[in-house]
């Protein structure tokens, strides 16, 4: 007996899916049709929001490779200040601890 109402409710269920997929045909042709227009729609956006950033960034550039320059100008002179304070500080180092005599 269990088999039967088994059976009895996978048939309704399969014929309650092909109503269900029958008679909401237009639905997912509307549902298609809205998600192509907000895809465009997004696609628009990114695309002018692409525009915007395009011309901020050339606005600034010249400004932004002058900073950058300068900052690797200002790191080099930095690291090579800093090379020579380590070789001096290794200098008395070894000099102090070991005698040693670096030339």
């Amino acid at each position: 007996m269990e088999n039967k109402e088994s059976l009895d409710t996978q048939e309704n269920i399969g014929k309650h899916m092909e109503k269900a997929t029958i008679s909401y045909p237009s639905n997912t042709n509307n549902l298609i049709d809205v998600s192509r227009q907000i895809f465009e729609k997004s696609i628009e956006i990114y695309f002018d929001y692409l525009k915007v950033h395009r011309d901020y960034i050339n606005a600034f550039q010249p400004k932004w490779v002058q900073q950058m320059d300068n900052d690797v100008v200002n790191y080099m002179i930095f690291q090579g200040k800093m090379i020579i304070h380590y070789v001096q500080i290794y200098h008395d180092y070894l000099k102090n601890v070991y005698d040693v005599k670096i030339k």
